[in-house]
């Protein structure tokens, strides 16, 4: 259908535009002086009144900075004779639901209208989950159309004489309710992981059984939904990659039965320390004799979950369990090989300008009477590519097992991109 509207193509539409331009393109094929035409769905059982007055309507179109106000003709004078709907009808359509009367939504057009057109969308054009899904992501306006969107579905429901029609109608509005529940819960984890970030293992000890199949899903759809805004995509993609990666750690972590009963032992006999400086101590020890595994790092980050998100635990202890995590942390860190840290640091870089100034500085430590930075990791280009090729290899070759677990987060297909540059360019100017 030429006019039918495309509410799914990855654009600046969203919920509201797409309602009133289909209303408006119904409008010009039947000639109705509404902008609602009666709905030919079965879940749309109204027949609007008609108007004789010239009707002018505004059509929103994505894209463009202006409306644009053409004139509809008054509709034939046969249509005159018709019979006036009676005054329960006339009530009936005047009501968005039960007691409620309608209302403009926006530019003219009403709540009942959008409600009725978004139940047409979803019932008849885009049926599916997913295609709900998107449609609800890009929406800027569904939070303020939904309260009055499931109200609608029910008071439709409950004046549908055909019992068929009417289960249709509220299997489908459980349906909706269902999808947009689970979105809300994905955008809630999803904003908590933004404003935790530099725990993301933490986030991930606690509350694992949220990243599910349906978050990630929602991580990919936002990713579509930015398409036009390659900065904010790539953002997005790295957060879902980071976030993959800490669960498959977390997860392969606890695989290992034996392993978790040894991180299980140390973990409590660091926790039976009389004092913090002794905690720390016994911690400096099992790091010195690298005996501090990612398995018993994940029970410093469990316990820093639960003591973070808990109501019963004093500020001691969430302060004790905080300075043991990162104590923990500290030690891991310094235990991953210099040339893995080095590449984490130029990998994080969005720009490439910015990747191979990293890259140029990390092989440039300057003479003896330079001053350089207490933080900064040096290597030597031969080095580097060693770990370059390592990581290549063991994606390629599917065995990630082999290789330590920072150089496993390594292992996306965007990272896995800029390796493959910067294994091109270390080999072309720098060997």
């Amino acid at each position: 259908m030429a006019t039918c509207y495309h509410v799914l193509s990855v654009s600046s539409r969203n919920v509201m535009s797409a309602c009133l331009e289909h209303l408006a393109a119904s409008n010009d094929r039947t000639h109705s002086s509404l902008l609602c035409a009666p709905s030919s769905s079965s879940f749309s059982p109204y027949n609007l009144p008609e108007s004789e007055a010239p009707l002018r309507r505004t059509v929103f179109r994505a894209g463009q900075s202006k409306s644009e106000t053409l004139t509809t003709p008054s509709p034939p004078s046969s249509r005159k004779t018709k019979a006036r709907p009676s005054k329960k009808q006339a009530k009936e359509e005047g009501l968005l639901f039960e007691d409620t009367t309608d209302f403009e939504f926006e530019h003219g057009y009403t709540m009942r209208q959008v409600c009725d057109r978004l139940i047409d969308i979803f019932t008849q054009e885009k049926t599916s989950e997913v295609e709900w899904r998107k449609l609800l992501l890009l929406g800027d306006d569904w939070d303020r159309i939904k309260p009055y969107f499931f109200k609608r579905c029910n008071y439709k429901a409950s004046l549908e004489t055909n019992k068929l029609k009417k289960a249709n109608l509220l299997s489908f509005c459980s349906k909706v309710k269902k999808v947009d529940a689970e979105m809300e819960k994905c955008k809630q984890l999803f904003d908590y992981v933004k404003d935790n970030w530099p725990e993301l293992d933490v986030v991930v000890a606690g509350r694992r059984k949220e990243f599910t199949n349906a978050f990630f899903q929602h991580m990919t759809l936002l990713c579509e939904a930015s398409s036009n805004r390659l900065d904010r995509r790539d953002d997005l993609a790295r957060i879902a990659a980071k976030c993959l990666a800490a669960v498959e750690a977390h997860d392969r972590a606890l695989e290992d039965v034996v392993a978790v009963t040894i991180a299980q032992q140390k973990f409590d006999k660091i926790l039976d320390a009389s004092s913090l400086d002794e905690a720390c101590s016994k911690l400096d020890k099992l790091a010195e004799k690298k005996q501090l595994d990612s398995t018993l790092m994940l029970l410093f980050a469990k316990a820093w979950a639960a003591a973070k998100d808990s109501n019963t635990m004093t500020d001691e202890i969430k302060d004790l369990m905080h300075h043991l995590y990162m104590v923990a942390r500290g030690h891991l860190q310094r235990l991953i090989p210099k040339e893995i840290r080095i590449l984490q640091d130029i990998l994080a870089c969005e720009d490439p300008t910015s990747r191979f100034k990293a890259l140029t500085e990390c092989f440039s430590p300057g003479d003896e009477h330079t001053e350089k930075e207490a933080d900064k990791l040096y290597t030597k280009p031969e080095k580097l590519l060693k770990w370059i090729k390592l990581v290549l290899d063991a994606y390629h070759l599917n065995k990630q097992e082999t290789v330590m677990d920072a150089a496993r987060q390594l292992m996306t297909p965007q990272i896995i991109d800029r390796l493959l540059q910067l294994k091109v360019i270390v080999e072309d100017q720098f060997i």
